[in-house]
């Protein structure tokens, strides 16, 4: 239990580390194509395969949606520091971070306008 509960600052003093003094130039296309993925590509394949499915919960949608929208988890530095890709990893959750603001707004907007809860 001990460490888990270490976990979390563990990995923000990791991610704080690799971003401190990092050179961006050269990265920007990784970063950009992995965050590109995760927040664009990786929401519009859950819509895409929800409205596929022509039985599924409104409910599920909404929450698969939100989640898509989201950006990674934060021990993906920790993961990309095992193969040697400490520092783009740590950008691109920064990046990401910030980016899902939008994506998160956008995939509330599009819950709310296309009507993909049920009104109640």
């Amino acid at each position: 239990m001990a460490l888990a509960n270490a976990s979390g600052p563990a990995v923000l003093f990791v991610i704080g580390g690799t971003l401190f003094g990092l050179q961006v130039r050269g990265m920007m296309n990784d970063v950009g194509q992995i965050v590109a993925g995760k927040l664009i590509l990786h929401p519009l394949a859950v819509l895409g395969i929800f409205l596929l499915i022509p039985e599924a919960d409104p409910m599920l949608l909404a929450g698969a949606l939100l989640f898509a929208c989201a950006p990674m988890i934060s021990v993906f530095p920790l993961l990309g520091q095992r193969y040697g890709m400490a520092s783009v990893s740590a950008a691109t959750l920064m990046v990401a971070t910030l980016s899902a603001f939008v994506t998160l707004s956008v995939g509330i907007w599009a819950i709310k306008n296309f009507g993909l809860l049920p009104a109640g």
